[in-house]
């Protein structure tokens, strides 16, 4: 009967044995699942961060190309602005001139109004000299 309560609690040990290897080949079977699914996940993952590194990549070059796009816009609008200050000036002269022109002008006009009416008071006195000669003559005539 010894033996065959060993034989038993053996029988039963053995079978507890064989479900707890079972039970361990089934965990380690969920375990290489879980493990080839992580696997094609990091393989995806590091998939997807390529794609966002040649992405990110091409962003730089972008960003690189628009920084000097800003960088040759801004010095022609840094050209533009002097030429602009260079034409301001340029005007400035300019209207400077045109002002002493204008004075110039209107002094001359003075000068040619002064010279007219000079010239109408000698027209006048000539007339009155013709005048007073002709007079002259035909009193020396009566004479």
């Amino acid at each position: 009967t010894r033996l065959a309560e060993t034989e038993t609690k053996l029988g039963d040990v053995t079978s507890e044995f064989e479900a707890a290897i079972t039970e361990k080949d089934e965990e380690i079977a969920d375990s290489r699942a879980m493990a080839e699914g992580m696997e094609e996940s990091l393989v995806e993952a590091t998939k997807e961060r390529e794609i966002l590194k040649g992405r990110n990549d091409n962003l730089a070059t972008e960003r690189d190309a628009l920084a000097e796009q800003l960088r040759e816009r801004e010095e022609e609008l840094a050209r533009a602005r002097e030429e602009m200050e260079g034409m301001k000036r340029s005007n400035e002269e300019l209207t400077a001139k045109v002002d002493d022109l204008a004075g110039d002008v209107e002094g001359l006009t003075s000068d040619l109004e002064t010279a007219a009416e000079e010239l109408a008071a000698a027209k006048d006195r000539e007339a009155d000299l013709a005048s007073d000669l002709e007079a002259s003559a035909e009193r020396g005539a009566d004479l």
